[in-house]
């Protein structure tokens, strides 16, 4: 036999017995060791919450400023996604306003996020009490005229 075809047979059987190795191997052996999360403390939650919504909002506005681009798309699509794009700004602009309300309560690291008609709020305090969220869930069902259902829930710095 010569060279080549030699260091070939040779290649083509350690990637055979590499295949055949992580093909038998256990399942749930972890490849790479797995390191425990840090805790994560109130204000970086706050930062990672309002960081996927901004990156969510940025990759929906993408899509549909892509739709409205796109000479192809028809006349309904390009008003959907017009639609779309302006119900995107008037929710955040609503998040910021009801932040502001809050923080004007004396809670003054919040994260609201808006879907449909449920109000997600994220508050940190520490000691967090029944008269406190009723107080939140008060002020923001009059300020919104009931036009959102508020989930309050308090994260510990």
């Amino acid at each position: 036999m010569n060279r080549q075809a030699v260091a070939f047979l040779t290649m083509f059987s350690l990637i055979l017995m590499l295949a055949v190795y992580y093909v038998t191997m256990p399942v749930n052996e972890p490849l790479i060791p797995i390191n425990e999360e840090e805790p994560v403390s109130g204000s970086q939650l706050l930062l990672d919450l309002q960081t996927e919504l901004t990156s969510q909002r940025n990759l929906l506005s993408n899509q549909y400023s892509a739709i409205l681009a796109n000479v192809q798309s028809t006349s309904v699509e390009k008003a959907e996604a017009m639609e779309q794009l302006e119900y995107l700004k008037h929710v955040t602009n609503e998040e910021a306003i009801y932040s502001e309300l809050i923080r004007k309560l004396g809670y003054d690291q919040n994260h609201i996020e808006i879907s449909k008609n449920l109000m997600k709020i994220t508050i940190l305090k520490e000691g967090n009490t029944i008269e406190d969220a009723s107080k939140i869930i008060k002020e923001i069902l009059i300020k919104s005229n009931y036009q959102y259902i508020p989930e309050v829930s308090f994260q510990s710095t």
